[in-house]
């Protein structure tokens, strides 16, 4: 079966582990890029107005994969806005799907992801993972939450995602 991981990261740590988990496990790895450079304002404003922005992929040759597997944050308990376009695509072609982030957490966990990722991209999600972040033992910036992956962390999270992957999809 054909897999691909979409990953979308501002920060660069979904990107990483992203592309960790797609040579582990021989998939495509597509990155998902702005058009527009992106602000914290412009992000608070796409989340706050349910906004599409532009991006530079063409969502449609998602078509062509068996097995997709999303890799972004969440923003303000949601998933990255650049996604929206795959996720409309993948709704109304009823896709299967499965998302993964990697999740600073320092206000509180995603209770309502799996809920908006069903009503974003529909019922196919095979499965989730939220890696919480600060559930893990990783340092976390305390006064503003961010984060950068070390090499260590992708050698400890790499093996909890491709485990999960292995569950659910034929790899």
């Amino acid at each position: 079966m054909k897999t691909c991981i979409v990953s979308y990261s501002m920060s660069g740590n979904n990107e990483k582990l992203g592309k960790r988990v797609a040579e582990s496990i021989g998939a495509d790895f597509i990155k998902v890029t702005d058009v527009r450079k992106r602000s914290m304002m412009r992000t608070g404003f796409d989340m706050i107005l349910n906004r599409t922005p532009k991006i530079n992929e063409n969502t449609s040759d998602i078509k062509a994969y068996d097995q997709i597997i999303f890799m972004a944050p969440v923003w303000m308990g949601q998933v990255a806005s650049p996604l929206r376009s795959y996720f409309k695509l993948i709704k109304d072609e009823s896709l299967p799907y499965a998302f993964v982030t990697i999740s600073g957490g320092t206000l509180n966990k995603n209770p309502k992801l799996r809920q908006g990722l069903k009503k974003n991209a529909g019922q196919g999600l095979v499965f989730m993972k939220d890696l919480y972040l600060a559930d893990m033992n990783i340092d976390l910036d305390k006064e503003s939450g961010m984060y950068s992956l070390t090499e260590e962390d992708l050698d400890y999270l790499t093996p909890l995602v491709v485990e999960t992957i292995e569950i659910y999809y034929e790899i």
